[in-house]
C-alpha cells in the first residue's frame, strides 16, 4: 500500500436523527473531533459522508488535521447537517456507496467504516453493501446517537385483507412505532378511502398508555384495528396520517395502501406526458372493477410488476420496455392504440395483431427547411428544437432526418440523423440543442430552388430517392414565382409541406401560391404533432363519413367479446364518427373485431400471445370521437386481457416435487441459482453476518422456458429433507453473481396424520 488506511465516518443527518435531539449539531461536531483524533492515533486518513434524502462526501479522503482545525473554528467552518428540505429521507445505501468508493482504493489497506445512524433508512437495502465491505476486510464500528428528548410517533404499516367481497365490511390494522422522549397521552389517526363509490374520511383518537411512553431511545410498537366501511368492487386507495403534538418528524407520519374489493384488476394507462391528463380523465373510473393509473413512458417498466393490463396510447413498440413481450407471454394484457407518434415504431414481426397495410415506402429524406431570419431567434427556435425531438419516434426507421436553415440562400446540412432507432436518432441530433439561428434576410423561393437543384444533381446516375420537405417559416417574399418553385420541386421528386409560424400575414400569398396546404403552426407550441402528422400522412385513412363496425364473430375471442360490445352500443350511430385510422392488415392468427366503413379495413384485432392477450386498435380517442363518448366499449376487452397474470409476486414453496418458485418475473434468466441460509435474527446491525450457504441448487422452468418462465422448480430439496415442518430459511436467488431476490422459504417436512 502506498497510502495510509482510511477511517470513513457515515453520519446520519436525516430528520429522524436530528430533530428529536436538541443540540445535535454540537454533538455531531464533537463526535467528528473524536473520530479525527482516533484516525491520527491509528495512522489513518479521514473521510466523512453525511446523508439524508441524498448523500454527499463532505470531507476527504485526507489527513485528519485540517478537519480538526475547521471544527475548532479556524479557517472555513465545518457544520454537519443538510437544509431542512433535504432532511426527509435516509439514503443509507447511497451513503455507503460513496464510502465504498473511498474505502476500496487499491493503494490502501482495508480501513474502518464508522456508522453513526438511527436504524432507519429509505431506498435500497444497505445490508448487501455492508456485508460485501466486511467480507473484504473493512472493519465495521457503530456509534450510538444520543437519547432523543422529543417523541416521534410513526406509521409503520397498514395491514389490509388480501381481498374483500364487494359491499362487505372490512378492517385495517394500523401499526405504529414510538421513539424518543416522553409523549403526550393522546394521538389521532386520520384515514381516507378513495375508489369506486367515492371518497370517505374518518379518524380515531388513540390513547397511548404510560407503559408505551418511557423516555429513552427504545422503540415501542403497537397496533390498533380500525373498521372500514363496505365498498364497491374495485381497487381502493387507503391513506393514513398520524398526528401527535410536538412530533418532530412529519415524514414518517403518512402511509398509503390499497384495498382490493371483489376481483379488481390493475391497469397501467401509458401515453406521452402531454396527453396523459386528458386520457386519465377519459378512462379513469369509467371501467368497473379496473383500477386505472396513468404513467409516462418512463414509468412503464416500474409499473408492470404489479399490473394486469397495459393500455398504450400513441406509443410505438420501440418506446416500450424490451421485456414487454415476456410479460405478456406470462399472462399480461396489452391494448395498443395507434397514433401519429406510434406509427414510426409500428412494424411487422412483433406481437401486435395488426401490422402496417403496405410495404414501407423505401428510403426517404425528411428535410426540415427552417427560416433562419432574426424572427426565429429565442423562444421560437427553442420550441422548434423540442418539436424535432418529438418527430424522432414518429419517423420511419428507413427515414433520414435533416435540418437546414435558409435566409437569402440555403445553408448547408448542419444536423442529420440516419439512426434506425429513436435512441440512435436522439444521440445524432443532440448537437441541435446547442445550435443558434444564423439570422439574416429571407428568400423562400430561391432557397427551395437551391434545394431542388442539389437533389437533381445528386440523383444523376443514382437510384431515385424520395424527399419530404417540411418548410417552417413566418413568410416574407421571394425572387422567384410560386410556379417556378413548384415545378423545380416536382422535377427533384420533393413533396412539400408548409408550416407557417406566427399570426402576421406577411408572405401568405406566396406560400398559398405553391399549391399545397399551408398548415398554421401558430407560436410552435403544437409543432411536434404537426411534424408527426406530416411524415405519416400516407399511412392513415381519413375523411368524412368514416365509422367503426362490429364484425360477425367467428373465432373464440370474437365470440366472447363482440356480444358484450354490441350490448353496450346497439345503434349504428354509436360507432361513429371515426376521423382517422391507420392503414392496417391483420397479422396471422389474429381475430378482427371492428372494421372501418366504408372500405372494410381492420380497425381492432386481438390475439393470444402465450398466456396473455394483445389487442391493437388502429385509432385512438383523439382520432375517434365515438370512443371518447363511449369508453365502456373497451371494458369487456380490458377485463378479458387483464385475467391471466399471476398475483402476489414471486414466492417459494417446498412441495412434493421439490422447491417451487411461483410468480417469477418473465425477464429473469432461464437458470436461477438458489442458496439456502438460516434466517436472519435481530435488526440490521445485530443479525449474524453472511456465512457460507447451507445448500446450493438450481431452479429451472418446468417447460424449458418455451412458453412461460413464471414457474420454476428445483427437484432437490437439500436440508429441507431433514428439518421439522415449519422451519424457516432465507433463500437467495441469483444469476452469475447478481442477486435477483431474497425470499423466505418454509420447510414442508413430513405431515403427521392425526385424524383431524
Amino acid at each position: 500500500p502506498l497510502r495510509p488506511p482510511l477511517r470513513t465516518v457515515v453520519l446520519d443527518v436525516s430528520g429522524s436523527a436530528t430533530r428529536p435531539r436538541r443540540g445535535f449539531v454540537r454533538w455531531a461536531s464533537e463526535l467528528l473531533r473524536d473520530e479525527a483524533r482516533e484516525a491520527q492515533r491509528a495512522g489513518q486518513e479521514l473521510c466523512v459522508v453525511q446523508f439524508a434524502a441524498d448523500a454527499q462526501r463532505v470531507y476527504g479522503p485526507a489527513p485528519a488535521a485540517p478537519l480538526l482545525e475547521r471544527l475548532a473554528g479556524r479557517g472555513e467552518a465545518f457544520v454537519p447537517g443538510l437544509p431542512t428540505e433535504r432532511e426527509g429521507g435516509s439514503a443509507l445505501d447511497a451513503a455507503l456507496a460513496l464510502a465504498e468508493g473511498a474505502l476500496r482504493d487499491p493503494e490502501r489497506e482495508p480501513g474502518t467504516l464508522v456508522l453513526v445512524v438511527d436504524d432507519t433508512y429509505t431506498g435500497a437495502d444497505p445490508l448487501p453493501r455492508l456485508l460485501a465491505l466486511q467480507r473484504d476486510g473493512v472493519a465495521l464500528e457503530r456509534r450510538a446517537l444520543p437519547a432523543a428528548e422529543r417523541a416521534d410517533l410513526a406509521l409503520v404499516a397498514l395491514r389490509t385483507p388480501r381481498s374483500v367481497e364487494a359491499e362487505a365490511p372490512s378492517g385495517v390494522w394500523v401499526e405504529l412505532a414510538l421513539w424518543g422522549g416522553e409523549a403526550p397521552g393522546e394521538a389521532r389517526v386520520e384515514l381516507s378511502l378513495d375508489g369506486a363509490g367515492g371518497r370517505v374520511e374518518f379518524q380515531r383518537v388513540i390513547v397511548i398508555p404510560p407503559s408505551m411512553r418511557p423516555p429513552g431511545p427504545a422503540e415501542r410498537r403497537f397496533a390498533l384495528p380500525i373498521e372500514l366501511p363496505p365498498r364497491h368492487e374495485g381497487l381502493h386507495r387507503l391513506e393514513a396520517r398520524v398526528r401527535l403534538a410536538g412530533d418532530p418528524v412529519e415524514e414518517n407520519d403518512r402511509l398509503g395502501s390499497s384495498l382490493e374489493v371483489g376481483d379488481a384488476r390493475r391497469v397501467l394507462l401509458a401515453a406521452p406526458s402531454e396527453s396523459l391528463p386528458s386520457l386519465e380523465a377519459w378512462l379513469g373510473g369509467r371501467l368497473g372493477g379496473l383500477d386505472v393509473r396513468g404513467v409516462s413512458p418512463e414509468g412503464i417498466s416500474l409499473g408492470l410488476a404489479d399490473a394486469d393490463l397495459l393500455i398504450t396510447v400513441d406509443l410505438g413498440p420501440e418506446e416500450l420496455p424490451t421485456r414487454l413481450a415476456d410479460w405478456v407471454r406470462a399472462g399480461g394484457g396489452w391494448i395498443a392504440c395507434l397514433g401519429w407518434r406510434a406509427l414510426g415504431g409500428w412494424h411487422r414481426g412483433g406481437i401486435l395483431p395488426l401490422e402496417p397495410a403496405q410495404a414501407p415506402h423505401g428510403e426517404r429524406d425528411v428535410i426540415l427547411v427552417v427560416d433562419g431570419s432574426g424572427s426565429m431567434q429565442g423562444e421560437p427556435f427553442e420550441r422548434l428544437k423540442r418539436a424535432v425531438f418529438e418527430l424522432v419516434p414518429a419517423a420511419q426507421p428507413s427515414d433520414t432526418i435533416e435540418l437546414r436553415f435558409f435566409t437569402e440562400v440555403l445553408h448547408k446540412v448542419l444536423f442529420r440523423s440516419r439512426g434506425r432507432s429513436p435512441k440512435e436518432r436522439r444521440a445524432e441530433l443532440a448537437p441541435l440543442l446547442e445550435a443558434q439561428v444564423p439570422r439574416g434576410g429571407t428568400d423562400i423561393g430561391y432557397s427551395l430552388g437551391q434545394l431542388a437543384k442539389e437533389r437533381r444533381s445528386a440523383e444523376q446516375g443514382s437510384e431515385e430517392r424520395r424527399g419530404l420537405v417540411l418548410l417552417i417559416t413566418d413568410g416574407v417574399g421571394s425572387t422567384q414565382s410560386p410556379a417556378q418553385v413548384t415545378r423545380a420541386l416536382e422535377e427533384a421528386h420533393l413533396e412539400l409541406h408548409v408550416l407557417r409560424v406566427g399570426d402576421v400575414p406577411r408572405g401568405r400569398a406566396f406560400l398559398e401560391g405553391l399549391g399545397v396546404e399551408v398548415i398554421e403552426a401558430g407560436e410552435l407550441e403544437r409543432l411536434g404533432p404537426l411534424l408527426q402528422r406530416a411524415v405519416n400522412q400516407e399511412r392513415v385513412i381519413q375523411g368524412p363519413g368514416l365509422a367503426a363496425q362490429l364484425v360477425t364473430a367467428s373465432g373464440p375471442l370474437g365470440k366472447a367479446l363482440v356480444g358484450g360490445m354490441r350490448a353496450v352500443a346497439p345503434a349504428p350511430s354509436d360507432w361513429g364518427p371515426l376521423e382517422i385510422a391507420a392503414r392496417a392488415r391483420t397479422a396471422e392468427g389474429a381475430e378482427v373485431l371492428w372494421r372501418v366503413q366504408p372500405g372494410n379495413a381492420p380497425l381492432l384485432a386481438v390475439q393470444r400471445v402465450g398466456a396473455g392477450l394483445v389487442a391493437a386498435l388502429a385509432t385512438q380517442p383523439a382520432w375517434a370521437p365515438f370512443l371518447l363518448r363511449r369508453p365502456e366499449l373497451l371494458e369487456g376487452l380490458a377485463r378479458a386481457a387483464a385475467r391471466g397474470r399471476a398475483r402476489g409476486g414471486p414466492h417459494l414453496e417446498d412441495g412434493p416435487e421439490g422447491i417451487v418458485l411461483e410468480g417469477s418475473p418473465p425477464e429473469w434468466p432461464l437458470e436461477v441459482e438458489l442458496e439456502l441460509r438460516p434466517p436472519p435474527r435481530g435488526d440490521l446491525f445485530d443479525r449474524p453476518l453472511e456465512g457460507p450457504p447451507l445448500w446450493k441448487g438450481t431452479l429451472l422452468p418446468v417447460d424449458g422456458g418455451t412458453h412461460s418462465r413464471s414457474r420454476r422448480v428445483s427437484v432437490q430439496r437439500g436440508p429441507l429433507e431433514e428439518v421439522p415442518r415449519g422451519s424457516l430459511f432465507q433463500a437467495e436467488l441469483s444469476h452469475r453473481g447478481r442477486t435477483l431476490a431474497v425470499l423466505p422459504l418454509v420447510a414442508g417436512g413430513a405431515l403427521e396424520w392425526s385424524g383431524g
